[in-house]
Parts: C-alpha cells; sequence; structure tokens
C-alpha cells in the first residue's frame, strides 16, 4: 500500500508538471504563468514588496523561420528558454508567453535589478550563436518591462500589458533593447 501511494503521489506530480510545462523550451507555458503571476502579485501586496515583469520577444523571427526553417526557429526558442532559465533565481518564473515571446517574473525586484537582468540577458543572447553547427543564426530580442507597485497596474493583466507596451517601445526603437 505504502508503494502505492508514493507512485499515486509522484504520478500527480509529474503530471502537474506536464500541465503546466511548455514542452519546446521547457519553461512554464501561459496557463501556470496566469496562476503564478496572481500569487506573486498577492504575495507584493501581503509584504509590501516589489515586483517586474519582462516581457520577452525575439527580434524578426519570421525571417528566422523562414531563412532557415521552422526546426531551426524551435531550436532558437528552445535556445532561449535554456538562457532565461540559467540566468533566473530560484525564486524567479519562466514562461512562454505565446509563439517567440516569454514572461520572465523576478519577485521582490524593483526596476533596478530587472534592469539588470535585461541586460544580462541582452548581451547572453546577442553573443551566442543559435545555429546548428553548420551554419550561424545571430539572435537578437526586445525586452519590456513593468514594475509593480505603479499607478498604472491595478492588477496581474495590467502589469502584463505594461510590459508589452514597453517592449512595444522597444521594438519601435529599434529592437535589441529593453524599454521601461
Amino acid at each position: 500500500k505504502a508503494y502505492d501511494l508514493e507512485s499515486a503521489v509522484i504520478g500527480r506530480e509529474q503530471m502537474k508538471t506536464l500541465a503546466e510545462t511548455d514542452a519546446l523550451t521547457e519553461t512554464f507555458n501561459r496557463r501556470a504563468l496566469a496562476d503564478k503571476l496572481v500569487q506573486e502579485m498577492e504575495r507584493a501586496n501581503r509584504y509590501n514588496t516589489q515586483l517586474a515583469c519582462l516581457m520577452v520577444d525575439v527580434d524578426n523571427f519570421k525571417h528566422i523561420n523562414d531563412a532557415h526553417g521552422h526546426l531551426a526557429g524551435d531550436g532558437v526558442l528552445r535556445a532561449l528558454g535554456g538562457i532565461l532559465r540559467r540566468e533566473q533565481r530560484t525564486v524567479d518564473i519562466v514562461a512562454r508567453y505565446g509563439g517567440e515571446e516569454f514572461v520572465a517574473l523576478l519577485p521582490e525586484t524593483g526596476l533596478p535589478g530587472a534592469r539588470i537582468f535585461a541586460d544580462r540577458v541582452l548581451k547572453k543572447v546577442a553573443g551566442q550563436d543559435f545555429g546548428d553547427g553548420t551554419r550561424a543564426i545571430h539572435v537578437t530580442i526586445s525586452v519590456g518591462i513593468a514594475c509593480y507597485p505603479d499607478e498604472r497596474v491595478q492588477d496581474s493583466e495590467s502589469l502584463l500589458k505594461l510590459a508589452d507596451q514597453n517592449l512595444y517601445k522597444a521594438k519601435m526603437e529599434g529592437r535589441n533593447r529593453y524599454r521601461d
């Protein structure tokens, strides 16, 4: 009976992991992000701390797919997910938001810390060859940063919306940069 119980618990944990994880990038998926974002906003409210939200988008991703194929594009997303996971702290949350967009939540982090994280990731991505060894694929990203508390942010949706607006600014101002 103990073995059956242990197997059931392990099975439940594996199912939860599968349900929360994006299979390609091994980051959280959008549904898990929504749950974790609500939790982190509540935590920031309860303990009067800050929460940084970074929306990350691959620059000119359609060109990568068109020039190198969708498998190469998948490889870029997989590698970018790996970079974000390696750069995050244990308390941070990284999720694939959709397509070539990712979101990083940095609890107890204000704008200066978010800028440091964004700058570090921008440099890592720009300095890496995402190719498969037969030809180089160079990638840049743009990042939009939003922090809570902020008078423009009332809930998790408005935090994501502000990060997305700042991502749009980074794209419009030339890409390969962050904006807050």
